[in-house]
Formats: structure tokens, sequence, C-alpha cells
């Protein structure tokens, strides 16, 4: 036999790698005193295979099941986010956290919140966007003209969100997509026109630091 396929033959034949030493080498796992358990990353990766099956219409737009236990959900919700491009978010209770979030990780490029100021909400989401590259535009309405919580992008279906982006993944819920087309082209021109109406936040500009 030649060298060549002596070499493959070994190849070809050599034992599997033991499945609790593949689970230790990718961290899912690690030994405790007893045995083996899982690390967070096991049960991450274990509460994602886990999860509920996302409902997935041929080829319509996904309704996203959010579930408290499952450590990606809100990762999930930005992906859902992202994969639509430019657009519009619409949370009456937006809070700072979600904002910066927002800021990081997703592709909305405008947010329309309420007017509501307590704690300095306001003066914190300008200094926010001030002092990020963020291309986020922040518009503020009056709290009653806000109720339901939408991602509006400029192309591709309109979701409903469950609840706001501060509380979504701390509750079960579905981000839900508007299939109707008449309901979909009414929500659309009803917030391209408060929009328009709404009051521009501007972003805060950073203070330079003197040499």
């Amino acid at each position: 036999m030649s060298r060549l396929a002596s070499f493959a033959f070994e190849q070809e034949t050599r034992a599997a790698e033991d499945p609790v030493a593949f689970l230790l080498r990718v961290g899912w796992v690690e030994e405790g005193a007893s045995g083996v358990r899982l690390t967070e990353l096991g049960r991450a990766v274990l509460a994602h295979a886990d999860r509920p099956v996302v409902a997935d219409a041929a080829d319509g737009p996904l309704t996203v099941t959010i579930d408290p236990e499952d450590p990606l959900a809100y990762a999930r919700l930005f992906d859902l986010l992202s994969s639509h491009g430019d657009g519009l978010l619409v949370d009456r209770y937006l809070k700072l956290d979600g904002l910066a979030d927002l800021i990081e990780i997703s592709a909305v490029n405008r947010v329309l919140t309420s007017d509501e100021d307590s704690r300095n909400r306001l003066s914190l989401f300008r200094r926010a966007v001030g002092a990020s590259a963020s291309r986020i535009e922040l518009r503020v309405a009056p709290a009653a003209q806000l109720h339901d919580r939408f991602f509006i992008p400029d192309d591709g279906p309109i979701y409903v969100l469950g609840s706001s982006l501060n509380s979504i993944a701390a509750r079960p819920g579905v981000v839900t997509p508007i299939v109707d087309t008449a309901a979909s082209n009414a929500v659309r021109a009803a917030y391209s026109n408060l929009w328009s109406r709404s009051r521009q936040l501007p972003a805060s500009p950073t203070p330079e630091l003197e040499a």
C-alpha cells in the first residue's frame, strides 16, 4: 500500500470523537463533581433548539414568537428588525436602553416615541444619538396619538410588536406581520402623516474635550 493510500485509510478509519469530549471542547458542558453539567452557553444553545417553531408562510413574512425563557429572544427580535433595512419604529414607552440597542444593532433609521419627559428621558435620548455615529432620526408626538407599537420598514411587511421594546423579551408574546394589504397601507399612511407632523428631537452635540 502506498504512503498516500495508507494515510487516507488511517483518516477514514480513525475513531469518531467521543460526544462528551466534543461537548467539552466546544464549551457546551463542563466537568463537575459528579460528571458533566451544562454551561451558560450550553443552556442557551439548548433553549434555542427547543424554542417554539416560528410560523412561516412559504413566501410570506414571519411571525416571531417571543419566549421569555429563551436567552436569544431579544437578539432574534433585532435580527428581524435588521433584516428589512431602513424603517420606522413606533414605541410610545421606549426607554434609553432600547434606544441604545437600536443605535447599535438594528437598521432602524427613524424612531417615533411619546413626548413624555419623565426623568429627563428626552434629554438622555438626545445625548445618546449625539454621542453615536447613528443616522437615527428621533421624533416625538403626544402620547395620546401613539397606541400600538409598530415596525414599519420602507419596503416589506409592517409588524405589530406585542409590547414595548423595553419589555418585549420579558413576557410571552409575538411580533406579527400585517398581511392584509389594505390594513397595511392604512397603517403606513397614518404613521407617515403622524411622522410629518411630529416634532424632531435634535441630537445633543458631544462636548469637545480640551487638549
